[in-house]
């Protein structure tokens, strides 16, 4: 306004400026409302100021995880590896108690006496001089034994059923967490990236904004430079949510 009523700014100029600011002032209310229309449901339920944004936290956990060297960590050295080697190690152990209640049973027996000839209880115990000796073997076999039979069967099932869960779990293990490194490593290829368009828009805004205060620029393109740094910064903010997010997978993946 100030440089129309000096004849270095037109109308159209100040109406354009004024239909931008009313758009956004528009959407910014509209946005406001539907935050306060969300916290008000959630706050009958759960104390939402454990959950509202920290700004500053986003920040520093972005920062302390985009520099970061994230590596494919194998399947065996995870937590769900560790779990399911354990329960097939158990069920394993189960089996061989298992079989060995179907197996034939032989002991060696063995004893041996010492006895007297002498009557009288008295003198029997001051001459044991006899020895008898004892030697047998004992032979048992469970026939039939269907119980530890079917449990044996049914150990085994379960160990087989084990081993491919573990193989499912390990190759869909090896696909996501190739996924989530390639999409960590793109997000930080693109963070780079709309870091340099945000510094090239910045530096275009004071130079058209130096032309626009010598009137050798119209004021719409100043106007439109900053949309578009308004534009590209919101692209920064929802990448920087997506690469947190992705890491949090992997890191969920890998522990």
């Amino acid at each position: 306004i100030r440089k129309a009523n000096v004849r270095l700014a037109d109308n159209d100029d100040i109406q354009k400026a004024r239909v931008s600011r009313i758009s956004y002032l528009r959407q910014l209310e509209q946005y406001k409302l539907n935050f306060n229309t969300i916290i008000k449901e959630l706050q009958t339920v759960i104390n939402i100021s454990d959950y509202l944004f920290d700004n500053g936290e986003f920040i520093k956990v972005f920062n302390s995880r985009i520099n970061n060297s994230n590596s494919s960590i194998p399947f065996k050295k995870t937590r769900s590896s560790d779990i399911l080697v354990k329960n097939i190690s158990n069920l394993s152990y189960s089996l061989r108690i298992n079989k060995n209640s179907t197996l034939p049973d032989l002991n060696l027996i063995g004893s041996v006496y010492r006895k007297s000839n002498e009557d009288s209880s008295s003198s029997s115990f001051k001459n044991m001089k006899d020895t008898e000796y004892y030697v047998g073997f004992s032979f048992s076999y469970p026939i039939g034994n269907r119980k530890a039979k079917g449990n044996e069967k049914s150990t085994k099932l379960a160990i087989d059923e084990l081993r491919k869960e573990y193989k499912i779990t390990e190759n869909n293990y090896n696909t996501k967490i190739k996924s989530y490194l390639l999409a960590i490593n793109s997000y930080k290829t693109q963070y780079k990236l709309i870091e340099m368009h945000l510094k090239s828009l910045q530096s275009q805004l004071l130079t058209e904004r130096i032309k626009y205060r010598q009137a050798r620029l119209n004021l719409q393109y100043v106007l439109n430079t900053e949309i578009a740094i308004s534009s590209v910064r919101m692209d920064m903010l929802n990448l920087k949510n997506s690469f947190i997010q992705v890491t949090l997978d992997y890191f969920d993946l890998t522990k």
